[in-house]
């Protein structure tokens, strides 16, 4: 979601609260565009985060509509 909305200059609607002390490290948008550009290795490590999410979603999906729940 996050990265959908970087790369459509949208403001993100995922919101989270932390139940433990937490430290959170945000990239501006201008350096992850750079680095995807400028770094294989991060447009790789982005790239395959995003792919590995979608395939944990598709896989609960697939399992809500297709497998037999008794």
């Amino acid at each position: 979601m996050t990265l959908t909305c970087c790369i459509g200059h949208a403001q993100s609607e995922i919101r989270a609260i932390a139940e433990t002390d937490t430290k959170l490290i945000m990239i501006p948008f201008e350096k992850i565009e750079g680095w995807l550009s400028k770094y294989r290795s991060w447009r790789n490590f982005v790239l395959q985060s995003y792919h590995n999410r979608l395939n944990e979603m598709l896989e609960t999906v697939d399992s809500i509509a297709f497998t037999n729940m008794n």
